[in-house]
């Protein structure tokens, strides 16, 4: 599978995408969950790669929603989490530097400023490699 996602898997990364551009952190948590659940156990090394980013995606998601919320402390374990599990991906053996386009150093990097600084946005940074589809409607 490496970083291809099935036409399904494909529409539910975009709306996620969509939705988390569009500040709609609790709702692309929920898309993105089913994508992770179909990932995270598979026996594919590639498709596990793809959960784990996954699942740092979905707290980055889920962070962003509790700092809207007002709920600081909180975010800041959400991302740092998130963080945490990037940086566990990039030390395992044959883990590209990009998934699914995403750049993981930046982005664990950019985590890390958000659990740190309340009003870092990991959307915001363009050393990610964010591809945000333009042509998918909003929520």
């Amino acid at each position: 599978m490496g970083e291809d996602l099935n036409p399904d898997q494909r529409r539910l990364w975009d709306r996620g995408l969509v939705l988390l551009r569009a500040g709609a952190g609790y709702e692309a948590h929920e898309v993105w969950e089913q994508l992770w659940h179909g990932l995270r156990r598979s026996p594919q090394p590639a498709e596990q790669r793809l959960g784990r980013l996954l699942r740092a995606l979905i707290q980055l998601a889920a962070g962003l929603h509790l700092r809207a919320q007002g709920r600081w402390s909180g975010a800041r374990a959400v991302f740092d989490r998130a963080a945490a599990g990037i940086a566990a991906l990039e030390q395992q053996p044959e883990s590209p530097p990009r998934l699914l386009g995403l750049e993981l150093r930046a982005l664990r990097r950019s985590l890390a400023a958000a659990a740190s600084d309340g009003e870092h946005d990991p959307r915001s940074d363009p050393g990610i490699g964010w591809r945000w589809p333009e042509d998918i409607a909003g929520p």
